[in-house]
């Protein structure tokens, strides 16, 4: 990739259905192609870049395609498509970049499909204006917080989401004793109406403190987990 210098970066990547791909991250211009900030597609049967939209003013974190292809983004930004409302997390409408409600009042970290909602987490709280702290879903028209559906709020940031093959939701963060489950630190399960912990129990251990940055569930029900943590 030309045109990165030393500052830049790309925080995520995805493929969508074509075959081609979407990165997102820290970045100006990326391969001298003007407009591609903090967004842009490589199409790969001809091995160039584009911009997809226009005027993402901060870092792009993560990236996910809907089944109908709908891609939706989530970072540090504050404002996509020239629209306050794209506050931290916005979808490409095909023209431009669109919001979900009004946005979220902290980073998103962390975007996943599943069945007909979109899971999301990051850094921030009251997602449903409410309730909604460090993770919630949009269910189409709304965001929807997890407490409404008896969970305990969680008390620090999620990095990282994926599913099972059983459709148990896994999450990876900074956050310790999910749903008051004391073995539940830095990676939990959704039980149906709270998180609890992995049969493995919890993670800690790490140099500073500890954080899962990245869950990935295999289609053998594996779970694995990397981040900053020692045991």
């Amino acid at each position: 990739v030309t045109n990165l210098v030393s500052t830049d970066f790309i925080a995520s990547m995805t493929f969508d259905a074509n075959g081609d791909l979407y990165v997102g991250g820290k970045f100006t211009n990326i391969a001298g192609i003007t407009g591609a900030t903090n967004f842009a597609k490589y199409t790969v049967s001809s091995g160039t870049w584009s911009k997809v939209g226009t005027g993402i003013n901060n870092q792009v974190n993560t990236i996910t395609i809907s089944s109908e292809g709908t891609i939706y983004i989530g970072g540090n930004f504050t404002s996509a498509g020239g629209n306050t409302n794209c506050k931290y997390i916005a979808y490409y409408n095909g023209t431009d970049w669109a919001p979900l409600s009004t946005g979220l009042n902290n980073g998103v970290l962390a975007l996943k499909y599943h069945g007909a909602f979109l899971l999301i987490g990051g850094a921030f709280t009251n997602a449903d204006g409410v309730n909604g702290d460090y993770i919630c879903y949009w269910n189409g028209t709304a965001f929807k917080s997890y407490y409404d559906l008896g969970a305990t709020e969680l008390n620090d940031s999620v990095f990282s989401i994926d599913v099972n093959p059983n459709g148990i939701i896994i999450i990876g963060g900074h956050f310790t004793n999910a749903g008051n489950d004391p073995k539940a630190d830095y990676v939990a399960a959704w039980r149906g109406s709270n998180w609890g912990s992995l049969m493995a129990g919890g993670l800690s251990g790490g140099l500073t403190s500890s954080i899962v940055s990245k869950v990935y569930c295999t289609s053998n029900g594996d779970i694995y987990v990397s981040g900053n943590f020692t045991y």
